[in-house]
C-alpha cells in the first residue's frame, strides 16, 4: 500500500526525498529493535527472578519493562538522531514551557 502511495505522490508532486524517508524509517526500525530487546529481556529477568504468582508481581512484570522500553527508545531515537522524534520532543518542550 505504501509503494503504490509513494509512486502516486511521486507522479503528482514530484520527487519526495525518499532517500531521506528510507533513511528515517531505517533508524527508527534499528531504535525500535532495541526497545523491542529491552522489553523483552526486562520481562525475562524478572518473570525468572520473581515467578509469575500474584497480581503484583504480574503489575511489575507488565509495567517495568513497559518503562524501560520507553527509555531506550527515547536514549537510542537521541543517539542516532531521528529528525521526525527531535521534532516532536521539540514541539513537547514548547507546549510545557507555556
Amino acid at each position: 500500500n505504501f509503494l503504490v502511495l509513494a509512486i502516486y505522490m511521486r507522479r503528482r508532486i514530484g520527487r519526495i526525498n525518499g532517500g531521506d524517508i528510507l533513511t528515517s524509517v531505517a533508524k527508527t526500525l534499528a531504535a525500535s529493535v532495541a526497545m523491542s530487546a529491552a522489553a523483552y529481556g526486562c520481562y525475562y529477568l524478572l518473570n525468572q527472578r520473581l515467578g509469575a504468582n500474584g497480581f503484583t508481581i504480574r503489575m511489575i512484570e507488565v509495567f517495568v519493562p513497559i518503562a524501560v522500553a520507553g527509555i531506550v527508545f527515547f536514549v537510542s531515537a537521541k543517539l542516532l538522531k531521528i529528525s521526525e522524534f527531535e521534532q516532536a520532543l521539540k514541539t513537547v518542550r514548547n507546549k510545557i514551557k507555556r
